[in-house]
């Protein structure tokens, strides 16, 4: 399982070695931990509400959804600013 630990002791490989400069957390974490560090990734859509990062064409997964107020995941995605976190937030925890 990815730790924080992993990731300190590859956060300098990553650094140096991805062209993360215009990609988001999301992105740069994964490629750093497959790529770099060489810790596998486990796709779970279950947990996440996402219209995003599903692929595309053919290889597409679901849109499982950023309704954040539906109760059933444990993140929602994209939410890129502060504003639109805390309306998603506010949603979840307001029901």
């Amino acid at each position: 399982m990815p730790r924080v630990s992993s990731y300190m002791r590859g956060a300098d490989s990553c650094k140096t070695n991805l062209k993360w400069q215009d990609w988001g957390e999301d992105l740069y974490l994964a490629s750093c931990f497959e790529q770099v560090i060489m810790v596998p990734g486990i796709g779970d859509i279950s947990i996440s509400g996402d219209d995003v990062c599903k692929g595309e064409g053919s290889a597409a997964g679901p849109s499982t959804g950023a309704t954040c107020w539906d109760g059933e995941k444990a993140s929602y995605h994209p939410f890129k600013n502060a504003g639109d976190w805390f309306r998603c937030h506010d949603q979840t925890t307001t029901g």
